[in-house]
């Protein structure tokens, strides 16, 4: 089983990666792919080098060649939680490789507090956030929740989260002996 997650800024994508990872899943990060690339490039990884460096290989290699990427190192047994997909060509290539895209989402002032409280990639106000917010939905997050496979809004606590992780899997599993 490959399942691909994706949705905005502090939504919750690592967080299900992990819950899957304790669940035996192996994870690849689509972000990591990105901080790999300016360490070549002897780039530090702020946010904003990763987004150039981001656009530049999406408009040198093709929408999906993160995901192009990504691919080469997954090994093609056992199951694989893939982090971060942030564009739709992304989410379309692992779907015809067999992914299922896994949409997670949360309102803008929860994923505001929830970046505040972890400490990274630390806004100056709710303004600021909104705008790094939207240069990732323009890339096409919106339009990947839309085609999702499944979405998950963690708006709640960590157990509901872990439960609706849970019954995805199930359904996923129960779902895919019927067929």
């Amino acid at each position: 089983m490959i399942i691909g997650v994706s949705g905005p800024i502090g939504a919750g994508k690592t967080t299900i990666c992990e819950i899957l990872k304790a669940r035996g899943f192996r994870y690849i990060s689509l972000s990591d792919v990105l901080r790999e690339e300016c360490i070549k490039r002897g780039l530090n990884l702020e946010r904003k080098n990763l987004r150039r460096v981001g656009d530049e290989l999406r408009k040198r290699y093709g929408k999906a060649a993160l995901a192009i990427i990504a691919w080469k190192r997954i090994e093609k047994n056992g199951n694989w939680v893939i982090d971060s997909i942030r564009v739709p060509e992304e989410a379309e290539y692992f779907k015809k490789k067999g992914a299922f895209i896994l949409g997670v989402y949360a309102p803008a002032k929860i994923r505001y507090e929830r970046i505040r409280a972890r400490g990274r990639d630390l806004y100056k106000s709710f303004e600021e956030f909104r705008r790094e917010d939207e240069h990732d939905r323009a890339l096409g997050i919106d339009q990947i929740l839309k085609n999702a496979d499944f979405i998950i809004l963690n708006d709640g606590t960590m157990e509901e989260l872990e439960e609706n992780v849970d019954m995805l899997l199930n359904f996923i599993s129960s779902s895919s002996q019927n067929s």
